[in-house]
């Protein structure tokens, strides 16, 4: 079953859902999808095919459009994410949810203001409430049970410079520039935001974060997101105390990242899918 509604209301754009529920009687686990597009484009259709074939496995799926530039820039689409799950914890009984299992998945700059999400659920700038639909969410926590990452941008300031190099770079390289740059400095006032709203640099810094279990997806040949910073980032989650499992695609052209969305039957995306639906249903 798949229904849109109006979760969250901002002056002239009201935003919207996706929901994909499966048949039964649950209660299921859920999830926040939280699409990418170098943080200004696309919306909640842009997951679609994955987060069907995520509901057609017995978990609810709530794909979410928030503010992007130039109606919103950071923190303020992070907000728009932890109210969405607040909504759907706060709507649980009506949507058959276990509230108790309720996470994120993101996928490349969606996967990025995931985790920040998961990482700060309490942060005052995310969780004040502005509007009266607000006052019946404030009761439920947005705190994240789980968090699925595909190729996320999990250090944006270091991406953000490695765009830049790209620019000069071959045609595959150049191509990823053009589009990634302009939109970083859509999205980001600066690059100090840049590192303040960095997933792997908060860790480093050692704030007091949240961390949830993390399932990490990525394509070997992936030059968008470097490997490298990958491994930093699981290798000081876990130094944290956090769970976070990492699994690498091979036999994907280079350039090509999104893999489970774009090629649903291919191997890698059904063995993806599979590692997706058994790491939420371990928890």
């Amino acid at each position: 079953m798949v229904t849109d509604v109006i979760y969250r209301h901002h002056p002239g754009a009201p935003l919207r859902a996706r929901i994909y529920r499966p048949p039964g009687k649950g209660p299921f686990a859920a999830l926040v999808d939280v699409h990418g597009g170098a943080w200004c484009h696309h919306d909640r259709l842009q997951n679609a095919s994955l987060d069907e074939r995520i509901a057609k496995a017995g978990i609810v799926v709530c794909a979410i459009d928030f503010r992007m530039p130039p109606h919103g820039r950071y923190p303020e689409p992070i907000a728009d994410i932890n109210y969405a799950l607040r909504w759907l914890k706060a709507h649980a009984s009506g949507l058959r949810i276990d509230p108790k299992n309720v996470g994120l998945l993101g996928t490349s700059s969606g996967g990025h203001q995931a985790m920040l999400c998961a990482l700060r659920p309490d942060d005052p700038r995310l969780t004040s409430m502005r509007t009266k639909e607000a006052l019946a969410v404030h009761a439920a926590d947005a705190s994240a049970s789980f968090v699925v990452l595909c190729w996320p941008v999990i250090e944006p300031l270091e991406r953000h410079r490695l765009m830049r190099r790209y620019a000069a770079g071959d045609a595959i390289e150049r191509e990823l520039a053009a589009l990634i740059v302009p939109s970083s400095h859509a999205y980001w006032p600066d690059e100090e935001a840049m590192s303040e709203g960095s997933p792997l640099l908060a860790l480093e810094r050692a704030e007091s974060v949240a961390l949830p279990p993390v399932c990490y997806l990525q394509a070997v040949s992936d030059i968008a997101h470097p490997r490298a910073t990958a491994l930093r980032f699981a290798e000081k989650y876990r130094q944290r105390g956090g769970s976070i499992e990492q699994h690498w695609f091979d036999d994907i052209a280079r350039g090509e990242r999104e893999f489970l969305v774009k090629s649903p039957q291919s191997p890698q995306a059904v063995d993806g899918l599979t590692r997706i639906v058994d790491f939420i249903r371990s928890r």
